[in-house]
């Protein structure tokens, strides 16, 4: 299989991932994280021949972006996740072209069709990879512009946050018509699912008061139409 001449750019991530970052360090990071698409991780003196006489003054900014490896090479985690990401999927829409399947009883569906379900469903996944990706940044405190749009709101701080920030996405996985599509959209519709839920008590158990009143509601009728479960 040759080698994929492409990588997926999240516009999103950039800025957020590069908002402290002046124009000349965005070029050099741009640079490096080239370098690794196309050599894969790097040495520190590969780092040094990428950046040349700019490293001095961009590298000890830069470094926080990339992790070591078990030989002491650097590499961006983002970045590294794309390339086996988009090399698996693209193995296997090759595979599918060439009739494999993993599920014998999807033997019979139509070749043209096939693809068309795929499309959809790499779509699909992709998405909600995203969401659980922006997630995870916001909870890790890597998210920095949602940190000063979360500042700006005034909420006031508690563990019942982080229910509502899951709960959000949780939504989005139910309901694709409310579906952002992209972070800085999806920064907005988090932070208003905060702002129109976090007075709401939660229960121990994570559910909304309102919800485990329900269900206790519900679980009352069907004891005493049908007995114990």
């Amino acid at each position: 299989m040759s080698k994929d001449p492409a990588f997926l750019f999240y516009p999103g991530d950039w800025q957020g991932g590069t908002s402290t970052f002046t124009r000349f360090i965005k070029g050099c990071y741009l640079d490096v994280l080239i370098a690794q698409f196309n050599s894969g991780h790097l040495s520190l003196e590969e780092i040094k021949t990428v950046l040349g006489s700019d490293f001095g003054q961009s590298w000890p900014t830069l470094q926080k972006k990339f992790k070591k490896d078990d030989d002491g090479l650097f590499f961006n985690e983002k970045l590294h996740t794309e390339i086996v990401r988009r090399k698996e999927y693209s193995k296997s829409r090759a595979d599918n072209r060439k009739g494999k399947t993993h599920v014998k009883d999807m033997s019979n569906i139509s070749k043209t069709y096939v693809p068309h379900m795929e499309t959809g469903n790499e779509n699909k996944d992709e998405i909600l990879n995203e969401y659980e990706n922006w997630t995870q940044q916001i909870f890790d405190g890597n998210d920095q512009l949602f940190e000063q749009m979360f500042m700006r709101e005034q909420i006031p701080q508690s563990p019942n946050i982080q229910f509502w920030i899951m709960d959000h996405r949780d939504l989005l996985n139910r309901y694709p018509k409310m579906r952002p599509p992209n972070q800085q959209a999806f920064r907005n519709s988090c932070l208003k699912h905060i702002r129109e839920n976090y007075k709401k008590p939660v229960t121990p158990n994570g559910k909304t008061k309102s919800f485990a009143d329900s269900k206790s509601r519900i679980d009352e009728i069907i004891a005493n139409k049908f007995g114990p479960g």
